[in-house]
């Protein structure tokens, strides 16, 4: 299998764990990890037969698939997105508070841009209200909201525990996993073409993600966790891992499942549709095929 994701420090470890783990060998899968820039490069990769699957990206491929992109929904990773809002200023506390503010994003359409959108309206502010600001990754949200460049912005919970000491604080209503339930954060998806010829190979290699995820959330992964987000990010330090690794545990955003159920693609399609990014919503059949992941759950001791 030919794995795709784009740069980033969870990505890169969970990957780091997975093979750590050696649990694609456990399920007879010689994988080939493929880094790409930007979320949207996933999808490209597995148009051009250059990757067969996706399971880490922050990318929903909705816009792309109505678009008549050769690419289906299998299921999700991690499904309540390990974001929060953040901002300097002491007087802003509160969602509400953003109205007439600058709040970073990515690249419109995409998880941040959305995510925030969806919680401003959450919270009854027009996202047409507020003046976003496109920066990049949810760690360059970060540094912008400290240098005072933007005045809000959504970043990582691996933040969490160190907000006080850098300068900033999350909104008491901005916790996106709470706030928004329903909005999935990371989609499994694959090449029509990697179905049809490898449909095996992909159960396998999800199975194999399903044992990390559960082995994840459990109380006796923090040792394997913490050496392997040290490898992936030499730069960071323990705080960030633990804040991670916390949030894994109390919030168990992995669920039991890969599977996502109707009511999470209806939700996303209708966010979809309200943005004007797809017209209407589209049969389930046409997008999604949860059948993989039932069938990989079931290799599962």
């Amino acid at each position: 299998m030919r794995l795709v994701s784009n740069f980033g420090v969870e990505n890169d470890c969970l990957e780091r764990l997975i093979r750590d783990l050696r649990l694609l060998e456990k399920y007879g899968i010689a994988a080939q990890f493929i880094k790409v820039r930007g979320p949207i490069s996933n999808l490209e990769a597995l148009e051009r037969d250059e990757a067969d699957l996706c399971v880490l990206s922050g990318l929903n491929p909705l816009e792309q698939i109505a678009q008549g992109s050769p690419t289906r929904i299998l299921g999700s990773a991690m499904k309540p997105a390990a974001l929060a809002m953040f901002a300097r200023a002491p007087g802003t506390r509160r969602v509400a508070d953003l109205a007439g503010r600058t709040i970073g994003v990515g690249p419109r359409h995409y998880l941040l841009h959305m995510a925030a959108v969806a919680l401003l309206r959450k919270h009854g502010v027009n996202e047409r209200k507020v003046r976003f600001v496109e920066i990049g990754s949810n760690a360059q949200v970060l540094r912008a909201v400290l240098a005072g460049d933007v005045e809000a912005g959504l970043s990582s919970v691996a933040t969490y525990d160190r907000q006080t000491a850098i300068g900033v604080h999350s909104l008491e209503d901005g916790n996106v996993w709470s706030e928004l339930p329903d909005y999935t954060n990371q989609i499994i998806y694959a090449s029509e073409r990697a179905i049809a010829e490898s449909r095996q190979s992909i159960v396998l290699t999800l199975a194999a993600f399903a044992e990390l995820f559960r082995f994840l959330q459990s109380p006796d992964s923090w040792n394997a966790f913490r050496t392997a987000r040290s490898a992936a990010a030499p730069e960071g330090d323990e705080a960030e891992a633990a804040s991670m690794w916390r949030f894994v545990q109390e919030q168990r955003p992995y669920g039991d499942t890969l599977e996502i159920s109707p009511a999470r693609l209806r939700y996303m399609q209708d966010l979809h549709v309200s943005l004007g990014i797809i017209a209407a919503p589209m049969p389930n059949g046409r997008i999604a095929d949860m059948s993989i992941a039932r069938d990989a759950l079931n290799l599962l001791d």
